[in-house]
């Protein structure tokens, strides 16, 4: 286990996870590459006021309705979802002045197989 760390947050990565950044996105995908995890930091609000309903309704216009969520020291918005061929999770998160998109896609076929694991992972994020 190591620790990822950026300006805005950090989270704990298993050893057979690798992480890379492409512009403002970290990717994060594991040995066997059933799926793959993005987390981009959005925004920063000074007041510490961020209306992910109305931020979400921006982003993902066409997205179903959204559920509770919490990751770590993060509250939002999750979505579950297919896109072709992909099952998809997503989660607008937000810590303060801290807005995250997360993404977690995968095969349909292996849609569930790995949703532990990848909530443990996600579970371990922590506001910097």
């Amino acid at each position: 286990m190591h620790t990822l760390e950026t300006d805005w947050w950090s989270l704990d990565l298993p050893d057979e996870w690798e992480a890379e950044q492409e512009e403002e996105t970290i990717i994060l995908c594991d040995e066997d590459g059933v799926g793959m995890i993005e987390i981009t930091a959005l925004e920063r609000d000074e007041s510490g006021v961020v209306d992910l309903q109305a931020l979400a309704a921006q982003l993902f216009p066409d997205h179903p309705a959204a559920t509770a969520a919490q990751l770590g020291d993060f509250t939002g918005l999750y979505f579950q979802y297919h896109d072709e061929g992909d099952a998809v999770r997503e989660w607008l998160l937000s810590k303060g002045e801290q807005v995250v998109l997360i993404s977690y896609s995968c095969d349909i076929e292996n849609a569930a197989m790995d949703d532990e694991f990848v909530d443990g992972i996600l579970d371990t994020l922590r506001a910097e």
